[in-house]
């Protein structure tokens, strides 16, 4: 059955662009042995008894990936992935482990992290109209307003705007390259950062996000 779970909850990844255009031809082997992880600690919970199990997992797995050019949505998209497959296969009594996963990646309330993963579907509302993305592409998730927000929380979260500016100065240079100009890339950015700064983030992640390459 993990062999299972791990297939159905890595479906969505082909219509991501952003897993073969951040890792290549390592994307596929990372996201498999990732879930075959997340199913051997699902067992663990369960055969203790214990939802805190999946929730320090996560907590510990964010540490480990945060710094290798992902987010906590990633993440938790992951989870929510395989959540479903847990349900598919009529495994209902382990959902209830796979939420504490989910809900451990939220950062803890008052905290500036929280503000942000709070604020970010808003954000993303607010500034959908400049999308850089272009009209039915598909989804990539190194310039998509959610993820965005995802990486200045985490930023955030560990006080290095560096894990922030490495992501966007990676998409950009991106973007660039697949569309012969960053304009509306950095339109983009301007547009969330002006959401950003409403929330009280701090400047130095601001101009992080907002930092044009010369």
């Amino acid at each position: 059955m993990s062999a299972t779970l791990v297939a159905r909850s890595l479906d969505y990844m082909p219509h991501d662009e952003f897993w073969e255009r951040r890792y290549a031809a390592r994307a596929g082997r990372f996201a498999r042995e990732d879930g075959g992880f997340h199913v051997r600690y699902l067992v663990d919970a369960l055969r203790a008894g214990s939802p805190t199990v999946m929730a320090q997992y996560a907590k510990w797995l964010r540490d480990l990936l945060v710094p290798r050019g992902m987010c906590t949505l990633h993440l938790a998209e992951h989870f929510e992935h395989l959540s479903r497959a847990v349900e598919a296969e009529g495994a209902v009594p382990a959902l209830r482990y796979m939420r504490a996963g989910i809900d451990a990646l939220s950062y803890d309330d008052g905290t500036p992290a929280a503000a942000v993963q709070r604020a970010a579907d808003g954000i993303a509302r607010d500034v959908e109209s400049l999308s850089p993305a272009p009209a039915g592409a598909s989804r990539n998730s190194a310039w998509e307003t959610r993820y965005l927000c995802h990486y200045t929380a985490d930023a955030l979260a560990r006080m290095d705007p560096a894990l922030l500016s490495s992501h966007v100065s990676w998409a950009r240079d991106l973007y660039a390259a697949d569309h012969g100009s960053a304009d509306p890339f950095d339109a983009w950015l301007d547009a969330v950062s002006r959401s950003l700064a409403a929330i009280d983030v701090p400047t130095e992640f601001l101009a992080v996000a907002g930092r044009r390459n010369s």
